[in-house]
């Protein structure tokens, strides 16, 4: 997965990602003017959850990311919850995640009317 791809003699902006392997590749384009390349790098090891977000059109009860915390989930009236109501903070070992997976509010069919009774009723 590409994060960014950078290019110029200007310092860009930092990039951050959540994944435990980062590769990054320095190509030069044979300009020999200049110095060469600088680079930063920081890690930091989770300690919580992350944000499990609000479903579009639902709503969340419970803010807690610590391991055992759980989030309540419910969706808005005309919207059905794709998933489990309720998640759950896990960690093993040094990563946090949610189990299951945070749910999504899906649009609910309005169901079809049924039109046989007015064609029999003589009504053509």
């Amino acid at each position: 997965m590409l994060l960014k791809e950078i290019s110029g003699s200007l310092i860009p902006e930092g990039i951050h990602s959540t994944l435990n392997i980062v590769t990054i590749q320095f190509d030069t384009d044979f300009y020999i003017s200049k110095s060469g390349f600088a680079i930063q790098f920081s890690s930091s090891v989770a300690t919580a959850c992350r944000d499990p977000g609000i479903p579009m059109n639902g709503t969340r009860n419970g803010d807690g990311r610590e391991p055992g915390d759980m989030v309540l989930f419910q969706c808005d009236p005309g919207y059905e919850l794709q998933g489990d109501e309720r998640i759950t903070c896990i960690q093993v070992e040094n990563r946090y995640f949610w189990q299951p997976n945070p749910p999504v509010c899906i649009g609910m069919q309005k169901p079809k009317e049924d039109t046989t009774a007015f064609l029999n009723s003589g009504n053509m």
